[in-house]
């Protein structure tokens, strides 16, 4: 993925979580790089030794909708609002009968596999909440 799209995705993310509830408070960062990347220790080990440019990109990207915290013990945490957009997503795509039955009783049931399809979808427009429209990138009420 480039890390254009990415920060494209993280400000539709904060959009879209805004439309459906969330109250989280996502800032732009100053700060250049991603809070958790998109990839994996062994990509970003590979793309740092076979194409640093791009990892370099990875790098200076800034800008993007993050959110901070600390935790009881003082120790700083948080995320960027397309992982707390996967995460919400993640459950909101849930059957509505999944939290119950007996299963629950033995250990719960498997998380349901994400779908190339799910995985498309999840970044759409049409992802906004009921009452909500689009108005130049940002997500309002719509006026009844």
């Amino acid at each position: 993925m480039n890390p254009r799209i990415y920060k494209k995705q993280a400000k539709r993310a904060a959009q879209l979580l805004r439309s459906h509830g969330d109250t989280t408070k996502y800032a732009p960062t100053g700060e250049p790089g991603v809070t958790e990347e998109p990839f994996s220790y062994k990509r970003a080990k590979w793309l740092r030794r076979h194409r640093p440019a791009e990892y370099g990109m990875w790098q200076r990207i800034s800008g993007i909708p993050e959110f901070a915290y600390q935790d009881f013990d003082g120790e700083w945490d948080g995320h960027d609002s397309r992982v707390g957009w996967e995460r919400h997503y993640d459950h909101a795509r849930l059957p509505a009968d999944y939290w119950e039955g007996p299963e629950w009783e033995c250990g719960g049931k498997p998380w349901p596999r994400m779908t190339t399809s799910d995985r498309m979808g999840m970044w759409r427009y049409s992802q906004i909440a009921p009452g909500w429209r689009w108005r130049g990138g940002r997500a309002v009420r719509a006026a009844s």
